[in-house]
């Protein structure tokens, strides 16, 4: 059943306006302004006849679901792909076929694109295309359209000099990456590296250069709580800690834990602040580090303490987030296990699948258990039944740790409150990566985010 159409709020129909004037445009709203519906307007408004979106897989299909809704009708929406389908889909397209054509970022990655020339063009989470020296990159600025639409509240990725390769696409006259570079930031030369960049020259300068660019929050906003709950790493936890971050190596019952190099040290350092984790031998004898369903964790009884607070009086839905996905589903089954309604969400699910954990939240099962990189992209939905979640631990990734905040943190018909638990190790790795997380936020946000009150 085709939803009824939406009009678009002030703020949305002012950003439409100006993509459809301005004809290359970048919509760096933040979570839950309803980019999607910007998207689809420009290209009903714009009379495209053959337009071409590019986006997360697990996005496809919100954006069938926003055509449909827009022109109340079942839009036949071409998925390119390495099905028979998708593959007839883009012969149509090489034959001049009518249509909205859409692919996901890793196959667009593998096609040219050159040979066309769309009415419009929709790049949805551009940070995918940051990185100028990568495929995505490169394929990126082949696609020629009259009206070009870039979408991502973190349109930079992690560094803000990566809006580069966006700009670049939008507006082909951008001056070269390094020049560039030398206008707006400061740079050292660095004995590994070279010449490395640190900041921007004047806070702001980057955003305030792209010639056509709108950065809003969502119109209606939630308040948020957040909860910090500092755990002590259970005794056998801490020991291994202890001794794997004094020399690197550590015995799992028969079998050495070892780390040659710092970033393996970083990892494995990580997953014991979730839990004791167990060594197990493959078919061909490679070692596979990963939990037991009855692992020693500190955040695991952290968690349970904290359920049984929450549901003292009845359950509701709750949301558990993890950057790790072995965790994440002993999670799972340690709270079916103690009675709990949960499932877990992981990458890798079956469409029907991830459907039927959605629709059914709040029904079928009261708590999802999610990895960061699963839930950030593509799910929407949580926000109508959902305002608590709880993180056992953050990405280093701070694109993916932004887009999961932002599953419950949606527009609503009313504002609500948001009720947002960290559970933390103390005396552990995550205190530094907190930090470090908190000052990539600040620093992005402070120049992204200078003009967003003014603008809006």
């Amino acid at each position: 059943m085709i939803k009824p159409r939406l009009t678009p709020r002030p703020k949305q129909e002012l950003t439409i306006q100006q993509a459809l004037a301005d004809k290359s445009h970048l919509s760096g709203s933040l979570g839950g302004f309803g980019k999607t519906l910007v998207g689809s307007e420009l290209i009903l408004r714009s009379g495209a006849s053959v337009s071409l979106i590019v986006c997360p897989l697990k996005v496809i299909r919100n954006w069938k679901s926003a055509l449909d809704r827009q022109t109340q009708t079942d839009v036949d929406v071409k998925q390119i792909s390495g099905t028979k389908k998708g593959k007839l889909n883009f012969l149509d397209l090489t034959e001049g076929v009518p249509g909205v054509y859409i692919v996901g970022w890793e196959m667009f990655r593998s096609l040219h694109w050159g040979q066309f020339k769309f009415d419009v063009a929709i790049a949805d989470e551009c940070h995918r295309a940051a990185n100028r020296r990568s495929k995505t990159g490169q394929m990126l600025q082949t696609v020629k359209a009259e009206y070009k639409l870039a979408l991502s509240a973190t349109p930079a990725g992690n560094r803000l000099e990566g809006i580069w390769n966006t700009a670049k696409w939008l507006w082909p006259d951008t001056k070269a990456y390094w020049p560039w570079v030398s206008h707006f930031f400061n740079t050292v030369l660095d004995p590994y590296e070279g010449k490395a960049i640190v900041g921007e020259r004047r806070q702001g300068a980057v955003w305030e250069s792209l010639p056509s660019a709108t950065r809003f929050a969502p119109e209606v906003l939630n308040g948020i709580i957040d909860h910090e709950i500092v755990v002590d790493l259970a005794p056998a936890q801490r020991k291994l800690y202890n001794q794997f971050e004094a020399t690197a190596i550590a015995w799992l019952d028969d079998h050495p834990l070892v780390a040659d190099m710092p970033a393996v040290k970083g990892l494995r350092l990580r997953q014991m602040t979730l839990g004791v984790p167990t060594i197990e031998i493959g078919e061909d004898g490679e070692e596979i580090v990963k939990f037991a369903e009855d692992c020693k964790s500190s955040k695991i009884d952290a968690l349970v303490e904290l359920l049984g607070d929450l549901y003292a009086d009845e359950p509701f839905p709750v949301v558990v987030y993890c950057h790790s996905r072995k965790f994440t589903e002993i999670v799972a089954k340690r709270l079916q296990a103690k009675g709990y309604r949960a499932v877990d969400f992981v990458g890798g699910q079956k469409a029907q699948t991830v459907s039927d954990k959605i629709t059914g939240f709040g029904k079928d099962h009261d708590i999802i258990v999610a990895t960061i990189a699963a839930i950030g992209e593509g799910v929407d939905g949580l926000q109508e039944v959902c305002n608590t979640e709880v993180w056992l631990s953050l990405d280093d990734n701070r694109i993916l740790n932004t887009q999961a905040r932002w599953r419950l943190d949606r527009p609503d018909a009313e504002p609500r409150t948001i009720n947002r638990y960290l559970i933390r190790a103390e005396d552990t790795i995550e205190t530094r990566q907190l930090g470090r997380l908190r000052t990539d936020d600040e620093l992005l946000s402070a120049s992204l985010d200078s003009q967003m009150e003014a603008a809006a």
